[in-house]
């Protein structure tokens, strides 16, 4: 996926996507049981301002949407002001 604003405009997420936000991807989607599932079932993500957390988080979004091997997948963004909302809504 692009990034769609900003200074890294145009670039891949993975390419750019700093040391903290690769690990919690390993995490999410990396670690699976014996019996092929995944070990995470939810994701509870806070950082400082300005860290990225909105465009991670509708990154993440969109790929288990889209690409999620789970059928009837719910994806939650809970979000505390409607700004914020209208932030991550934009970047999906």
């Amino acid at each position: 996926m692009r990034i769609t604003e900003g200074p890294r405009a145009g670039k891949r997420f993975g390419n750019v996507a700093s040391e903290w936000q690769r690990r919690l991807i390993l995490a999410i989607w990396g670690h699976r049981d014996e019996y092929n599932r995944w070990i995470l079932r939810r994701v509870i993500l806070k950082t400082s301002r300005k860290s990225g957390k909105a465009l991670l988080a509708s990154v993440l979004a969109l790929v288990e949407l889209l690409h999620g091997s789970v059928a009837r997948v719910h994806v939650l963004m809970l979000v505390t002001q409607r700004n914020q909302s209208r932030l991550c809504f934009s970047r999906m």
